[in-house]
């Protein structure tokens, strides 16, 4: 008898283990998954360990504002887009490009844009596009700039890891140009040398990009996107995104 109470009181506490765990899933699984793009200033890792960065600070307050509930992960573009693809990420900040249109759920403008193009030293000179053909130009792999940019077979471009590779091979004259986001561009350069931040000219432009706030097509009957919509709209039209935007992009 003893035998089968033990047996019995055992099986209660595995159920109720089994429970608890089954609903700390579920309650894991109906968090919503923010995603910040891997690229300083817009998201990355402090001296400290902490995530930071325009956009993460837009994530962290949009659940905080929705009171959504939520959990933001930090990831490099090539990752964070595939997570969106294949569904192991829900929602992220990105331009609105060709590929992003077609492929994932535009929920809302943040009223910001990106500026994407090449920089380079004053002394080199470079002031139009063309006159990148007689330069090596630096080009982060995996990223898509600007059609005819993407598909110029004539450019001499040399292929770097991420921007700060980049911007330390500018720096230390290994390439005469870099390209992709300018802002970014332009805040590790700061980071590696004052002196050289201050060397740099003036952007050449590809174009401009808007910023939006994008999920998986999957979730586009979702009632939590109405609320993350809302919520954006209102930190938008309040003046709260440009606050954050100005304290990273002075």
């Amino acid at each position: 008898m003893k035998f089968i109470f033990f047996n019995i009181a055992k099986l209660l506490i595995i159920s109720s283990v089994a429970v608890a765990f089954i609903k700390s899933v579920g309650a894991e699984e109906a968090k919503l998954r923010l995603t910040t793009m891997e690229m300083p200033p817009y998201g990355f890792v402090k001296d400290d360990g902490q995530i930071s960065g325009l956009f993460h600070e837009v994530n962290h307050a949009i659940l905080q504002e929705g009171n959504i509930a939520g959990k933001i992960e930090l990831l490099p573009l090539k990752r964070l887009m595939r997570g969106l693809t294949i569904g192991t990420q829900d929602c992220a900040i990105l331009g609105n490009t060709d590929y992003v249109r077609k492929n994932y759920l535009l929920l809302e403008p943040l009223g910001k844009e990106l500026r994407i193009g090449a920089i380079g030293k004053k002394t080199i000179g470079a002031r139009s596009y063309d006159d990148l053909y007689d330069l090596n130009v630096g080009v982060a792999i995996g990223t898509k700039l600007w059609e005819k940019f993407d598909n110029d077979t004539v450019l001499r471009k040399t292929e770097v890891t991420n921007y700060q590779q980049g911007m330390i091979m500018l720096y230390r004259d290994r390439i005469n140009v870099m390209t992709g986001v300018i802002e970014s561009l332009s805040y590790l350069a700061k980071n590696i040398d004052q002196d050289f931040a201050a060397s740099l000219s003036d952007p050449i432009l590809f174009q401009n990009i808007e910023l939006f706030y994008v999920c998986r097509t999957e979730l586009e009957k979702d009632p939590r996107l109405q609320v993350l919509q809302n919520v954006v709209i209102k930190m938008r039209e309040s003046g709260e995104i440009r606050r954050i935007v100005k304290k990273y992009l002075n």
